[in-house]
């Protein structure tokens, strides 16, 4: 759902604010694991820029 369209919804239905995931930059490589084992889920690739969904 674009967030344009969350925050509408969220809106209709009584919510008073809309939060965003501030985590924007996936490291290219990194020296420790996830400590959630294996390799990152790929959905974290996937979060948008706070400022733009929040703009939207």
């Amino acid at each position: 759902m674009h967030p344009a369209e969350l925050a509408r919804a969220l809106e209709e239905r009584g919510f008073e604010s809309y939060w965003v995931a501030e985590h924007t930059h996936i490291p290219a490589s990194r020296r420790s694991p996830w400590p959630g084992g294996a390799d990152l889920p790929q959905m974290y690739y996937e979060t948008m820029d706070p400022f733009v969904a929040l703009t939207a």
